[in-house]
């Protein structure tokens, strides 16, 4: 399917994004009010996806459109949503150097971070085309976020779906 491969290069090109913010990209022909129903498909076959987190995230589009006055139903939905979120620990060298005398001196440490990555595709099911996507990556403190603070989160992301 064309559409899963445009998203599996997406989930690609934001694994090499070191970007907090989230891109939106909304077709200007289409607008949410245009729609009444949602499906929602997690993406399956793309490396590093983490399932726990893919679960709550799932959640939250849920809630977060129903909220838009959108109807979620399990097959059939004017929309079909595609969405993948990867978290990995990543390490990183930090140099610091030093004047001393007239020489430097250099001290070295490890940093570590939790990176969470996400992919949203929202498709028009009668068009077979994508009309909303949002992609991006962010640092996070880690994994333990409630699901009512991701619900939150996820209105605001979707408030750039209009």
């Amino acid at each position: 399917m064309k559409i899963l491969s445009l998203l599996m290069l997406a989930i690609a090109l934001v694994a090499c994004s070191t970007t907090s913010v989230l891109q939106y990209r909304q077709a200007p022909d289409s607008h949410a009010a245009d729609y009444q129903t949602f499906s929602i498909q997690a993406i399956q076959k793309a490396r590093g996806l983490n399932m726990s987190a893919m679960v709550k995230v799932g959640k939250a589009i849920k809630y977060a459109l129903e909220q838009k006055g959108l109807r979620y139903v399990e097959q059939g939905g004017e929309l079909l949503i595609e969405y993948g979120v990867g978290i990995r620990n990543v390490n990183s060298v930090n140099m610091h150097f030093y004047p001393q005398g007239l020489g430097t001196r250099t001290q070295h440490d490890v940093e570590s971070a939790t990176i969470a990555k996400m992919v949203i595709n929202i498709n028009d099911v009668e068009q077979q085309r994508s009309i909303w996507l949002t992609s991006g990556s962010a640092r996070i403190d880690g994994e333990d976020k409630s699901q009512q603070e991701i619900n939150a989160e996820f209105i605001g992301i979707f408030s750039n779906f209009e």
